[in-house]
């Protein structure tokens, strides 16, 4: 059955300007949960110091989601984040599977260039 679900793009900001997807964040509402996939391949996104920056911080994230309300932690994001690495405004969804959805999410908005699936990183 399907219900309510809000998503992000985590977005990181190039020297020059340039805002480029890295992640995708999908608030599921009825489990207070937030779900987070971040790209494997940085390539022409970042330099390598600020990929392992990059990479580190995502799977911090999911890390923390695990422990963290999905509400609590995507409000923080939405107060704290600047500069470098932003999120859009929420975006509402209705979700079915989230796992599903969360992959296709990451598809359409953060790596659209990639036919396959790519391993999700959710909390849980």
């Amino acid at each position: 059955m399907e219900h309510p679900a809000e998503f992000v793009v985590m977005q990181f900001a190039r020297p020059g300007g340039n805002l480029l997807p890295i992640a995708m964040l999908l608030f599921d509402r009825s489990a207070d949960r937030l779900l987070v996939q971040g790209r494997d391949d940085f390539e022409g996104i970042a330099d390598r110091d600020d990929v392992e920056v990059l990479r580190s911080f995502i799977a911090q994230l999911a890390d923390e989601s695990e422990q963290m309300s999905g509400a609590a932690m995507l409000q923080e994001l939405e107060d704290k984040l600047s500069n470098n690495v932003r999120i859009t405004e929420r975006q509402p969804v209705s979700v079915d599977d989230v796992q599903w959805a969360l992959a296709d999410l990451y598809r359409q908005h953060v790596d659209p260039g990639r036919a396959g699936l790519s391993k999700a990183q959710t909390a849980g």
